[in-house]
């Protein structure tokens, strides 16, 4: 019958999808900066680390009250699980910190983490 070629070509697109879905869900596991966080002391550096070694290729940090601050960051070339970003003097006011970055299977994952600096 012609139906069964149909059934391993159909378990194989199953079992890609699977495992191409499992690499997609790369996110951010530990973070010195917690979303949602009020932060008294405003932090130097912005350190995570994600499940999985991803390149870095967007970041930015947003004051809601200052704009958008100038943070040294150059998008990275080689795979990584943790990052540690540089950040410049932060004053009183919520920000934003927005990531971007590329899995080992091309797929690009994004991210924000809101915080508030309250000194």
């Amino acid at each position: 019958m012609p139906i069964r070629p149909i059934v391993p070509a159909l378990l194989a697109s199953m079992i890609l999808s699977a495992t191409s879905s499992a690499w997609a869900h790369t996110t951010i596991i530990k973070s010195n900066i917690e979303d949602g966080s009020s932060i008294s002391t405003p932090p130097e550096t912005f350190d995570f680390g994600f499940s999985a070694p991803v390149i870095l290729i967007e970041l930015s940090v947003q004051g809601q009250k200052s704009g958008e601050a100038e943070v040294d960051f150059a998008p990275s070339t080689t795979r990584a699980e943790s990052y540690t970003i540089p950040l410049p003097e932060l004053a009183n006011d919520d920000y934003t910190i927005t990531w971007r970055a590329m899995a080992k299977d091309g797929h690009v994952m994004s991210g924000t983490i809101d915080f508030t600096v309250t000194q």
